[in-house]
């Protein structure tokens, strides 16, 4: 099985660990070969994941951290299996984005709203005195 097209992500990827950022083109690598060898409704399992040459000396370090790149980046959602143990089913590109726009904006309101309240607390305490 060959190695799939290579692509970057986003500089502004939310993975605030440099460690992790540095997964970026096997995180690609990883997510492109879900998206065409697997069915996106299926849960995917640390062996399918390990099968492709893709991961360097098939690390599990290396392993969890793109599983984690991709989570944070929403193109895989973690699913816990009734054994106890994890498995990850992929997101396209599209429900990602949407997913961080739509959380972008709930984080804006959440700030203006707390804001607010903020506000609202000073000058009921400033009207007290």
């Amino acid at each position: 099985m060959s190695t799939p097209r290579l692509i970057r992500l986003s500089p502004q990827s939310p993975s605030p660990d440099p460690a992790l950022r540095q997964y970026g083109l096997i995180a690609d690598a990883i997510y492109e070969y879900c998206r065409s060898q697997l069915n996106t409704e299926d849960i995917i399992l640390q062996h399918h994941l390990l099968e492709p040459d893709i991961i360097p000396g098939k690390s599990p370090d290396i392993l969890l951290a793109v599983c984690q790149h991709l989570v944070d980046n929403h193109l895989f959602k973690i699913h816990e299996l009734r054994d106890g143990s994890i498995g990850w089913k992929v997101v396209s590109r599209e429900s990602a984005q949407k997913y961080t726009a739509t959380i972008r904006v709930e984080q804006a309101y959440t700030d203006f709203l707390l804001a607010v309240m903020k506000d609202s607390i000073k000058m009921r305490h400033l009207s007290t005195q």
